[in-house]
């Protein structure tokens, strides 16, 4: 209950910090010093099941006996906000994300252990971080994402493996993709060589375990 109450406050709070429920990117110049952007971003998702339990599964799988045909297996809001301070040689970075599925509010269906496994993920999209250039060299120091390589997709055997991902917003409404990564604190320095070749070092500190399946019980969860 308590991690309930806390993204329930959370997501309040970042709608009240987004500018304008209109939502939009917003700029603003601070004379020879920088400028600031705010990019504010409202979305309301809904995913319906089509299609009766399959009865060869309806007693093996707890995400298949828990939603009849029509019932809602996502009602989602997500609130997002981005804050970049810009200057000529430093940026800051931040990125606020909140969610709440009312789905999972249901009693008959989750028990309290549920409940708050699946809350577990409702402030994992919090993201910030000082980036400094200089020359040739960049680097950046925060909780952040490292997007490693050109793979996004969760292949466990390709390079971009650095940040954990949440497969569990894979498949839920209204999640965009790089949602699905979850920051964690580290740093990411690179040096550019010539315009073909760059070097690249990450050093992560941090490790941040979590229950990246879906949740036990949710649609098509894969863990029950």
């Amino acid at each position: 209950m308590g991690s309930r109450v806390f993204g329930a406050s959370c997501l309040f709070a970042l709608l009240l910090a987004i500018p304008g429920i209109s939502m939009g990117s917003y700029d603003y110049e601070l004379g020879d010093w920088g400028r600031l952007n705010i990019i504010g971003d409202f979305t309301y998702g809904i995913k319906v099941r089509t299609e009766s339990p399959n009865p060869d599964w309806v007693n093996q799988s707890m995400g298949n006996s828990n939603f009849e045909k029509w019932d809602l297996t996502n009602n989602n809001i997500i609130a997002t906000a981005e804050y970049n301070l810009d200057s000529e040689h430093f940026t800051f970075y931040g990125r606020l994300v909140g969610r709440q599925d009312y789905v999972y509010f249901d009693d008959d269906r989750f028990n309290k252990e549920q409940k708050e496994h699946a809350a577990y993920n409702i402030t994992d999209g919090t993201e910030f971080f000082v980036e400094g250039r200089y020359g040739r060299f960049t680097t950046r120091w925060g909780r952040q994402v490292i997007q490693w390589g050109e793979n996004f997709a969760a292949v466990f055997t390709g390079l971009n493996e650095i940040s954990p991902m949440a497969l569990g917003l894979l498949d839920t409404a209204g999640n965009p993709p790089r949602s699905t990564q979850v920051p964690t604190f580290l740093s990411w320095t690179s040096y550019r060589l010539n315009d073909d070749i760059s070097f690249e070092l990450v050093w992560q500190p941090d490790f941040d375990p979590r229950y990246w399946f879906p949740v036990v019980g949710t649609f098509a969860s894969t863990s029950d």
